[in-house]
């Protein structure tokens, strides 16, 4: 059952039964603003505005947050975006130019993403969706949906919550997320097995994000991660690029844990797949994946955990891998072979590091 509830500009951080967002001044202008616009405009009398996904959540945290996706239902994000600007024009306000991003662009015309500035933030701004997965991609036919649609096509329930712009209320349409939060506990709106079967790459996800809020995961996300499909969709729906870009958010994230994360993807088995290196649990596939956790862990979770918090650099600090001690560099070039010491380490480049570390830990494990 879905839930929602009122919420207030200046507000404690929320609980399921008192779930309040505390806007700051500049959010309660642009929000006027745009309600205003809709107030104005005929096309616009019957549109909702929804504050989407990440924003909502780290709100309700009490976190701040700009980045804003706004969804409509009954309009395109770019003909929204005109008449925003529209009006800003003729109340000589500042406008800025529309970008518009494409979404598949010959299976799902109109359902595209706006993204342009008012006030000074950027705004993400796009219809709601519906998504359905055929054969072998990652990536959905998307039609246009409803908010309860659009809310079970996320990937979490913590980050499928709206705020509706109009009313000023939280929506919980998947009657979980609200909940979730409250329990530090991560779920998929849809069963998680069929959510990683169709994106695969929503596994890394749920090692990043349960990693970040410190949460606990569910149980079918555990035996979803864990699933031979899931482990094969993985290795041939997802490109290397893809894997590279979560990965670098896990260890880059602000207040990340990407200690905790590469524990969780040591557990479900998927570190094979990710990083160029063979696992013990390549050898004997019907293993618990944490029963053949590697030994050599330990010690790089202990370089990631002294990762500066601003830098996210790694430390020099040696590291015991197998019976040999190592210093697991900031930066190490897989091609060349060659360690460098530039602090102007990138996530690109721990992501080399941890491969590095991995292949010398693999290679002592199954000697």
């Amino acid at each position: 059952m879905s839930q929602s509830f009122s919420v207030s500009a200046s507000s404690d951080i929320s609980t399921p039964d008192k779930p309040e967002i505390k806007l700051t001044p500049h959010e309660q202008e642009l929000f006027g603003l745009l309600k205003a616009v809709c107030a104005e405009h005929e096309q616009l009398k019957d549109t909702i505005m929804r504050v989407a996904g990440g924003w909502v959540r780290d709100k309700l945290l009490g976190l701040e947050s700009s980045d804003i996706d706004i969804a409509v239902n009954n309009i395109t994000g770019e003909g929204f975006a005109v008449i925003v600007n529209d009006y800003l024009k003729r109340h000589d306000l500042e406008t800025h130019s529309i970008g518009v991003i494409k979404m598949n662009p010959d299976q799902s015309k109109h359902l595209e993403t706006a993204t342009f500035r008012v006030m000074g933030t950027s705004i993400d701004v796009n219809s709601l969706r519906t998504e359905v997965y055929t054969g072998d991609s990652r990536i959905p036919v998307i039609k246009q949906g409803t908010a309860y649609e659009d809310a079970h096509r996320r990937d979490f329930c913590v980050n499928a919550l709206f705020y509706n712009i109009n009313d000023g209320v939280v929506e919980d349409l998947t009657g979980k997320g609200l909940d979730d939060m409250q329990r530090r506990l991560l779920r998929t709106p849809l069963p998680a097995k069929q959510t990683f079967l169709d994106d695969p790459l929503r596994v890394l996800r749920a090692a990043r994000f349960a990693a970040r809020f410190d949460y606990e995961t569910a149980d079918d996300i555990v035996e979803g991660a864990t699933d031979p499909g899931v482990r094969a969709n993985l290795l041939n729906k997802v490109s290397r690029e893809r894997y590279g870009q979560e990965l670098n958010k896990m260890l880059m994230d602000k207040g990340g844990a990407p200690a905790r994360a590469l524990t969780l993807l040591c557990e479900w088995g998927l570190v094979s797949i990710l990083f160029s290196v063979t696992m013990p649990i390549d050898k004997d596939p019907n293993a618990a994946p944490h029963s053949l956790m590697p030994s050599f862990l330990s010690p790089l979770r202990s370089s990631l955990d002294s990762m500066d918090e601003k830098a996210k650099e790694l430390s020099r600090a040696p590291v015991v891998l197998g019976e040999e001690r190592h210093v697991v560099p900031w930066r190490f070039d897989l091609r060349s072979k060659r360690r460098t010491l530039s602090r102007r380490s990138t996530g690109s480049s721990m992501t080399r590091t941890i491969e590095f570390a991995l292949i010398l830990g693999a290679r002592k494990s199954v000697a």
